[in-house]
């Protein structure tokens, strides 16, 4: 089987892990894959170095905000480039590689498969970037062969919206590798401190500084706040740190390239988000067996059994949530150990590209 993956950016995030984790299994497989992208970064990189049989195509004008003209430009460019692969398969991920991949794929007669990661108009984003993706989705729809829902939440709102009602669709959890084990969880920690960590990009999408905010709520100089990432939001941050002297409670680390040393050391992983899919950076914690606090948006909730708060996004809230887990650390360890049952029962690496390649199978015999 001959598969192309289509995405936007090939830097490294929550989709960029959920695609590599779909291609290492796939070339396992002793399949043929080519990957398309917009533009290069960790995840190619990471493939050149750990996956050299992966043909890796650049299309340079596949860009998040782009013109019309560059729009057509891309569509016009990658069909030609889905015509000379001539793959089986065609497997779409991010909004905007959703939106010319299904057009550049149009009456070529190749299943097109688009993975949703969260949808455009997901509520958090802007009134206006919902009501427009709305619209186009539909438009797409009767040209996407299947979807695929990282999160129950992504499948019932794509239902609600109409999107889903007359296409196949499947909920396909994502999943991760297995950075722990089964004994002895949580992990002792050695700091003296309790630690919180969030691992995430400095965006709008994400809400680092309602997190800083919570922290300085609780005038705690026992407590540390790690943030891992990069971004065009960090400069507010970093000057919020500065105005309320929490230079020694919050730690920017910048962008890493594995979390898991860092979780390894926490105490509780954090997520504050506006929206959401089903965020990877937080299932990442699941395996490790820890606590988690997250913002209740998204399909963030499906991530919870016990082993966690999910919250409003509300200061106080926040503040009250990691004051109940730190002075506990029974429930600490309880929660952590839930963590871990539920990342072996539901949120698996090996259990997602099972699931996916069964839908490539079904969608290659048509």
């Amino acid at each position: 089987m001959k598969i192309l993956y289509v995405i936007t950016l090939g830097t490294w995030g929550g989709a960029q892990s959920h695609l590599y984790s779909l291609i290492k299994d796939q070339i396992a497989r002793n399949n043929e894959v080519s990957l398309v992208v917009g533009e290069k970064g960790d995840l190619t990189t990471k493939i050149a170095e750990n996956l050299p049989q992966v043909k890796i195509l650049r299309l340079k004008t596949l860009q998040r905000n782009v013109s019309v003209t560059k729009i057509i430009s891309s569509i016009y460019r990658l069909r030609k480039i889905i015509k000379s692969e001539n793959p089986q398969i065609v497997h779409l991920h991010s909004t905007m590689a959703g939106i010319i991949g299904r057009l550049a794929a149009t009456n070529l007669k190749k299943p097109v498969i688009f993975t949703v990661h969260g949808w455009a108009f997901t509520e958090g984003a802007s009134k206006k970037r919902q009501f427009f993706a709305k619209i186009v989705e539909k438009l797409l729809a009767p040209l996407t062969s299947c979807y695929l829902c990282v999160s129950k939440y992504d499948y019932n709102l794509g239902l609600k919206k109409g999107i889903l009602k007359n296409t196949k669709a499947y909920v396909i959890l994502n999943g991760v590798k297995d950075n722990g084990r089964d004994n002895s969880y949580p992990e002792k920690i050695k700091e003296s401190k309790f630690i919180i960590t969030m691992a995430a990009r400095f965006s709008n999408q994400k809400n680092q500084l309602m997190l800083i905010r919570a922290i300085r709520n609780l005038n705690n100089k026992n407590v540390n706040l790690v943030l891992l990432g990069d971004g065009p939001n960090i400069s507010q941050c970093k000057q919020y740190v500065s105005m309320n002297n929490m230079e020694d409670v919050v730690q920017f680390i910048g962008k890493v390239n594995d979390v898991t040393p860092y979780y390894r050391k926490s105490n509780v992983i954090a997520l504050i988000s506006n929206y959401e899919g089903l965020p990877v950076s937080l299932i990442e914690a699941l395996p490790i067996g820890k606590p988690i606090i997250a913002s209740n948006v998204g399909g963030v909730s499906e991530l919870f059994d016990g082993n966690g708060i999910c919250v409003e996004n509300k200061v106080s809230l926040i503040s009250s949530s990691i004051v109940k887990i730190m002075r506990n650390s029974d429930m600490e360890r309880e929660m952590g150990i839930k963590s871990r049952k539920l990342y072996k029962n539901q949120f698996t690496e090996t259990g997602m590209t099972e699931k996916i390649n069964n839908v490539y199978i079904e969608m290659f015999k048509k």
